[in-house]
């Protein structure tokens, strides 16, 4: 009987990873498509997710169900002989790894014809010369291949952790369950040090702290950078770049922070699926693509040219500004070497050359969670169709707060744990009304503000954060425009 169960569990966890593979090329699919979508409401789409995974669940039942009563027959008989082992594992791998060069090719496919790859595109398969002229002429192709080689890869690694015994796979599954939670909280650790911590005392929310102020004067300057604030970029520039530019030109064109910016000054040459990959890239490439390079920018402008004329800059217009890729590299080297050299050195000294590799695996994806998590809680909060862009400047106390309500989304929000996995970001409507509050202080005021601009009818928006990344999405690719306030 408990081989029976052994059995059942190692199918149930092949069954749930194939239908998390399929969902991933569906949501590639449909993210590299979304100018096709024919509806705007947001529960059609989910309801043909729903429709897709069922369709998912069926065929992955029907691989499945072969092996799953062949090893069952034997279990109940005899042992199954690692031989007989063997081949049930090629047969699972090789026809789900068919199935997901199928997931593949159906991407780029329909992009170009707008349909679904069926065995009508195998018309072609005579002239085997014209589809490999046709996949080479385009280059994003091998990103496809690319994509679809790592996830035989890692299809074939978790399929060879599913079939070792139990005991292994617990033990595996430990180490994993360890390397995760070590990620999430160096994660947390880094995004909130920047979005609660460094973003509020730069702004001088905690100026008037009774017990221990920190002064936003003194904080992350000169050599106290690696102590308050390491990161990719410097404190100095982020606090002129985000607080003098970003606040005092909020959705304006001198914003180097409005996200419609990089699509009409960049990315309006490229092709939707480009847009499109281009978003994802800066998802996993933000703090230092993006913020290092455009706060860099804006800080040497002030000093070079004494000017405050800017607009948002992107990593490769550093290569336009003489002596700016020096600076760059300057900037960003002190906190790559620290987490990708140093650390991990620290752990192979120690411990042996394993932990070494294992301390630098952990890092490079806790890179990648902070720049994702980041851009979700931050580059969000003033994006959408349904906010406003402004073509005048108002720098007057109540423009400021009117803008601050037109122009900006806030997360929902109501206790220390929803706000503090937001980054207490999801009062971003009352931090620009009010800049210089502690986080306690937008907590408190946050229901005030909302009720009086109901009470005056003015625009206050208040909406989940996935929903406001699809929005920012539609904008960053050109789908959507913002509102614009003459």
């Amino acid at each position: 009987m408990n081989k029976m169960l052994n059995n059942l569990k190692s199918f149930a966890k092949i069954y749930l990873l194939v239908i998390f593979i399929f969902f991933v090329f569906r949501v590639l699919l449909f993210i590299l498509n979304t100018d096709k979508v024919i509806t705007d409401e947001i529960f059609d789409i989910i309801r043909a997710f729903i429709m897709g995974v069922r369709y998912d669940m069926v065929i992955s039942g029907y691989i499945l169900l072969l092996p799953f009563l062949v090893i069952s027959i034997i279990t109940f008989f005899t042992s199954v002989t690692p031989f007989f082992k063997r081949i049930l594992f090629y047969y699972v791998f090789i026809l789900f790894t068919y199935t997901f060069l199928i997931c593949t090719i159906d991407i780029p496919y329909f992009i170009q014809f707008s349909s679904r790859f069926s065995v009508t595109a195998l018309a072609w398969a005579d002239s085997s010369l014209f589809i490999i002229k046709m996949i080479l002429q385009e280059p994003v192709h091998f990103l496809y291949m690319l994509f679809f080689v790592l996830v035989a890869f890692l299809f074939r690694k978790s399929l060879i952790k599913i079939f070792k015994d139990e005991h292994d796979f617990q033990k595996t599954h430990n180490i994993y369950l360890h390397f995760f939670i070590s990620i999430l909280s160096l994660t947390g650790f880094i995004v909130s040090r920047w979005s609660i911590n460094g973003h509020h005392v730069c702004h001088g929310g905690y100026d008037q702290c009774d017990v221990y102020p920190y002064l936003r004067k003194d904080f992350g300057k000169g050599l106290r950078r690696f102590i308050d604030w390491f990161d990719w970029f410097s404190v100095e520039a982020w606090t002129f770049e985000h607080n003098k530019f970003h606040h005092f030109y909020l959705n304006e064109n001198a914003d180097p922070d409005l996200v419609e910016n990089i699509y009409d000054k960049t990315l309006i040459h490229f092709t939707f699926s480009q847009r499109t990959m281009m978003f994802l890239v800066s998802m996993i490439t933000w703090r230092w693509a993006y913020y290092a390079s455009n706060t860099l920018a804006t800080y040497h402008l002030l000093l070079t040219t004494n000017s405050e004329s800017h607009s948002t800059i992107m990593i490769h217009h550093l290569f336009y500004v003489e002596g700016l890729p020096l600076e760059f590299l300057k900037l960003v080297l002190p906190y790559f070497t620290y987490m990708f050299l140093f650390i991990p050195s620290v752990f192979g000294w120690f411990l042996g050359s394993p932990y070494f590799y294992n301390a630098l695996y952990n890092l490079i994806l806790t890179e990648v969670f902070a720049n994702i998590y980041s851009f979700l809680i931050i580059t969000t909060n003033h994006c959408g169709y349904d906010l406003y862009r402004f073509n005048k400047s108002d720098l007057s106390e109540n423009g400021r707060i009117y803008r601050a309500a037109l122009g900006t989304v806030n997360y929902p929000f109501g206790n220390d744990m929803i706000d503090f996995f937001h980054g207490y970001l999801n009062y971003q409507i009352e931090h620009h009304m009010f800049p210089d509050l502690s986080c306690l202080e937008y907590q408190r005021l946050a229901p005030f503000v909302e009720e009086i601009c109901k009470k005056y009818e003015v625009q206050y928006v208040k909406e989940n954060i996935f929903i406001r990344l699809y929005y920012t999405y539609r904008i960053y690719v050109g789908l959507d425009r913002m509102k614009v306030y003459d």
